[in-house]
């Protein structure tokens, strides 16, 4: 579940500086009409959405949270590897008191882990 709690974290403050963003420029796009502000903001949400749903998404049906946070601390073990440059022994032994699925779904992936 740490991984919930930074993701809840992060949407929170999207979700605020967003609306901060949206209170700010309202006040000076409304003096261009009400229907022109209604619009634009119309269209930035359905790109958003768009954007969200066709790039962003990864499936998750049919997963519990823990397989979902899994599957992210997977995502980072590869992330870390790649940045670290290191092969997967060395990221899997780091890791290894905190997730031993994480080891098992590696040993699948790198081949041979040890």
């Amino acid at each position: 579940m740490k991984v919930r709690a930074k993701v809840m974290g992060a949407a929170a403050m999207c979700t605020f500086l967003t609306s901060f963003v949206v209170a700010s420029c309202f006040p000076t796009l409304l003096r261009a009409g009400a229907g022109f502000v209604f619009v634009m903001f119309a269209c930035i949400c359905v790109i958003a959405s768009c954007f969200a749903a066709f790039v962003l998404r990864k499936t998750t049906t049919g997963l519990s949270l823990e397989e979902i946070e899994v599957e992210a601390q997977h995502h980072v073990l590869a992330n870390e590897k790649e940045r670290a440059g290191n092969d997967a022994v060395v990221i899997a032994k780091q890791n290894a008191a905190e997730c031993t699925e994480c080891i098992n779904h590696l040993q699948t992936v790198a081949g041979r882990c040890r």
